[in-house]
């Protein structure tokens, strides 16, 4: 597995998996298209729809609808993307695992290039 940071709170994850994965994962590009869909329909829907309404009245509700997709999302009601698929997949596996939780923060020393304490140096040999 590779781990890169990107923004705040989030980190980039490359998985090996099965064979045959890649071939399922692309099998649901229509269910991709028919949740990008629905995520149109429900976005124009009476409570999120910000046709005509002025500049910060419409760019409330499109702030509201982004929240409420997010929630969406979270809660794997929505799966319009693959990532938003494979991040509520992720989150219910680390629940399970009971790693949803709130860590402590890093030593100082596990900020540092070239990885985290334990893992000793690129000659092999730790401190």
């Amino acid at each position: 597995m590779m781990f890169g940071m990107t923004e705040a709170g989030t980190i980039t994850v490359t998985a090996r998996v099965a064979y045959g994965t890649k071939q399922q994962l692309a099998d649901m590009r229509p269910l991709f298209k028919a949740e990008r869909t629905r995520a149109r329909a429900l976005s124009t829907s009476a409570p999120w729809d910000w046709d005509g309404l002025p500049g910060r009245e419409a760019a409330a509700k499109r702030a509201q609808w982004a929240m409420y997709r997010a929630h969406l999302h979270e809660s794997g009601e929505l799966a319009d993307t693959l990532d938003g698929l494979v991040a509520f997949w992720v989150r219910a596996e680390l629940a399970a695992l009971g790693w949803d939780r709130d860590w402590p923060p890093l030593p100082a020393q596990a900020k540092n290039p070239g990885g985290g304490p334990g893992r000793g140096t690129a000659a092999g040999r730790s401190g």
